[in-house]
């Protein structure tokens, strides 16, 4: 994974024993309790992601250009 800036998660959720973490560049996620985790980058317009939320089992995450994915 090439990135132009270091890697950051600016929010965590955990749900259903995994860890959901968010930031640049995109979407982490964590089966042992952070220790590793899989990135999952964003579409190209998207630079960093916020926050994210889970209701229903539906994950809503919100971008820094105001984004709901």
């Amino acid at each position: 994974l090439t990135l132009d800036y270091p890697p950051r998660i600016l929010d965590v959720l955990f749900h259903r024993g995994r860890l959901y973490g968010v930031g640049y560049p995109g979407l982490y996620t964590s089966d042992d309790f952070g220790r590793t985790w899989t990135v999952y980058k964003m579409p190209p317009k998207v630079m960093v992601v916020r926050t994210l939320a889970i209701s229903n089992n539906t994950m809503y995450i919100a971008t820094d250009m105001g984004q709901l994915m």
